[in-house]
């Protein structure tokens, strides 16, 4: 009997329909899965695959795919894949625009949005639920789990605080998960995903009309189409690079692939997490805005929205530069012809030195990395 793999988030054109079929090339039994198998369409006549309509918050799904599998693969399952994910644009402190709830006074008051609860329950709670349901299987098999992460549990990237937060949580509970089954022969792959080139990769965000955000929408909407834009990998590409090394006798802890992850990788090996922030601000200097809020300056949350636009025309004037302040009261340098580039690689250099870490703190990441884990 050949290697099964369950994987989530099969629909056309993502990372997992990619995954599936870089599988089943190796000859694995896989079962691909998406809430409609009709969004799976192009694996339909492939002899290795099996489509499941499974939606990863749903008992009853996720309970009937087990049996059914169980069944299938004589109690054992080789690999459980984590790939469906959710993912929504959105200010932290924006409301939902048709989930307000209004006081009897006509205020607002604190609520937890659908939307957060939504992108917890896809990326962090169901990944918990589905390996549990899947553990007797997995041990059985002394099989594999891997979860599709994101360098945005790295890199705090505005207008995604709540993804940023729950890729973070679900990476810390795949590096805790692989240390319990230890003890079972099973393993833990995290696959630290840069960009890919899936339809996530290219949403974009709307406002509310009262959003506190919105005089300056059309200026952070520019940030995101007028930055420096990564050329995101193709999905077979990935797939093919991140199933060679899921599929190892001894698979790595950790898999980094995607565009403009590699830089990630160095900045967390070494302890170079000030390096990173240089090269953001250098990069702020060198293209104006390449981060949605490059051209948003600091407001007062008692002026008006008028006040507000015209306080956007200010600029605070530095040597050879403007200075402008965001939303949230961090600097940000705006390009103009007139500043060289040994001006800004000065900055950088001046920014990354302040922020440089002491000596203690490099060996302690080196004896907790490569001694401890």
């Amino acid at each position: 009997m050949g290697k099964s793999v369950l994987i989530t988030g099969c629909s056309e054109s993502t990372i997992g329909n990619a995954l599936a079929l870089e599988f089943a090339k190796r000859g694995w039994i896989v079962y691909a899965t998406a809430r409609n198998t009709a969004k799976m369409a192009n694996l339909e006549g492939n002899s290795n695959v099996k489509l499941l309509a499974l939606d990863i918050t749903d008992a009853k799904d996720v309970f009937a795919a087990r049996e059914q599998i169980s069944v299938e693969q004589g109690g054992k399952l080789d690999c459980l894949y984590h790939n469906a994910g959710v993912r929504s644009m959105s200010m932290a402190i924006d409301y939902d625009a048709d989930e307000k709830q209004v006081m009897t006074a006509g205020e607002e008051q604190p609520y937890i949005r659908s939307d957060d609860v939504r992108m917890f329950e896809g990326n962090v709670i169901a990944v918990m639920a589905l390996t549990r349901a899947f553990s007797k299987l997995l041990i059985a098999a002394k099989g594999t789990i891997a979860i599709t992460g994101s360098g945005a549990s790295r890199v705090q990237v505005p207008t995604e605080a709540t993804y940023n937060a729950t890729k973070a949580a679900v990476e810390m509970y795949a590096k805790t998960l692989r240390l319990e089954l230890q003890p079972f022969g099973c393993h833990v792959v995290y696959v630290m995903t840069g960009a890919v080139a899936t339809p996530m990769y290219f949403q974009r965000m709307t406002f509310s009309d009262d959003s506190p955000y919105k005089p300056i929408a059309d200026r952070i909407a520019a940030g995101w189409e007028q930055g420096p834009r990564y050329v995101p990998q193709r999905t077979e590409e990935y797939a093919r690079y991140v199933v060679e090394r899921v599929t190892r006798m001894s698979p790595p802890k950790k898999v980094w692939c995607g565009t403009g992850i590699a830089a990630l990788c160095w900045v967390e090996k070494f302890g170079l997490t000030w390096l990173l922030d240089g090269l953001i601000v250098f990069l702020w200097l060198k293209y104006g805005q390449p981060w949605p809020f490059s051209k948003a300056i600091k407001t007062d949350a008692c002026k008006s929205s008028l006040q507000f636009k015209r306080s956007l025309e200010k600029k605070t004037m530095v040597p050879q530069m403007r200075v402008l302040q965001n939303g949230l009261g961090e600097p940000f340098l705006k390009q103009t012809s007139s500043i060289p580039v040994r001006f800004k690689l000065a900055l950088a250099v001046r920014y990354m030195t302040t922020h440089m870490p002491t000596l203690k703190d490099l060996l302690w990441v080196l004896l907790t990395e490569k001694l401890i884990f």
